[in-house]
């Protein structure tokens, strides 16, 4: 198919694009947000009534928008799971009437593969497989994507995804719905310092063929000049770092000591303060052999927002 009309109303948005070969010539969005604020959330039922009266003025100014007729569509496409009962089925009702008024093939689309798919319109010339992060409102998921219509879901959240977790914490704190863009604002005017989260970590069994112990795998941002470095230690399952990878982004090792900026979790946790010097040592990792005895010194911390904590003078 060339040109084709989709169709989503599976939350509190009704929506309507017109696609062409993975371009798009319209994207028209309703949002409901002013009339969910008052609650705190969506209320389902609100929202399948809003969906009804504006779905048919949404697909036509997408139309519109696209300077395309029905004649000249080869599909449509609607979003048919998972979602509100409610609100998905005023979508796939009218996306089966226009079908069947106009003769054109109808696609039920899975709410998760528009979202994986939705990559393909913000980079034309991707192709599986390729790792894909999810994060909607009411899902967050790391997906192998094999190829197309074969997945494998690597992890996702237990309970809430990120979209709820935004949403229940504001409506605690009382600052407003939707609380994504409300925590975000005021996490800008806040006090960074004011509580101080352990850093977290992961055990990562399918290394222990190359360390003697269980490790822990962190990823400490670094900079030097205009370039990003990686820097990674590896650790006993009980915290205890035991050895010291110095890598180039691009994994060449570094060939000469440097100054450094670390995280201040990870600063907190190894006991280093600015104008503290530390040390690589050897090991293996993966096939490559690790061999650097330079100094590294430490000329600044930072908070996770960019804050500086201390810095070398």
């Amino acid at each position: 198919m060339a040109t084709v009309l989709a169709i989503e109303t599976s939350c509190d948005e009704t929506a309507a694009a017109v696609v062409k070969k993975r371009h798009i010539l319209s994207s028209v969005v309703s949002s409901q947000i002013a009339t969910h604020r008052i609650y705190g959330g969506v209320v389902p039922e609100v929202a399948s009534r809003m969906h009804v009266e504006s779905i048919n003025q949404v697909v036509q100014e997408a139309l519109d928008q696209a300077d395309v007729s029905w004649n000249t569509l080869d599909g449509i496409g609607v979003t048919c799971a998972p979602g509100l009962v409610g609100a998905l089925l005023v979508g796939v009702s009218a996306a089966k009437t226009f079908a069947m008024l106009h003769q054109k093939p109808l696609i039920g689309v899975h709410h998760l593969e528009g979202h994986i798919f939705a990559s393909f319109l913000a980079e034309p010339d991707l192709q599986p497989p390729f790792l894909c992060l999810l994060v909607s409102g009411g899902h967050t998921s790391l997906i192998h994507v094999r190829d197309c219509g074969d997945y494998k879901t690597l992890g996702q959240t237990r309970d809430d995804a990120v979209g709820e977790a935004f949403d229940k914490v504001a409506r605690l704190l009382d600052l407003g719905y939707p609380g994504g863009p409300a925590i975000d604002k005021a996490a800008r005017i806040g006090d960074p310092k004011s509580f101080r989260f352990p850093e977290g970590n992961i055990s990562l069994k399918e290394v222990e063929k190359w360390v003697q112990n269980p490790v822990i795998e962190t990823w400490i941002p670094l900079s030097y000049g205009d370039n990003y470095q990686g820097y990674r230690i590896l650790g006993t399952d009980h915290g205890y770092p035991e050895h010291y990878e110095a890598r180039l982004a691009d994994g060449k090792l570094w060939e000469k000591s440097f100054d450094v900026t670390l995280g201040a979790n990870v600063a907190e946790r190894l006991n280093l303060k600015v104008g503290d010097e530390f040390y690589g040592s050897h090991g293996v990792v993966g096939d490559v052999s690790v061999h650097d005895e330079k100094a590294y010194k430490v000329v600044g911390v930072l908070e996770s927002n960019g804050t500086v904590v201390d810095q070398l003078i």
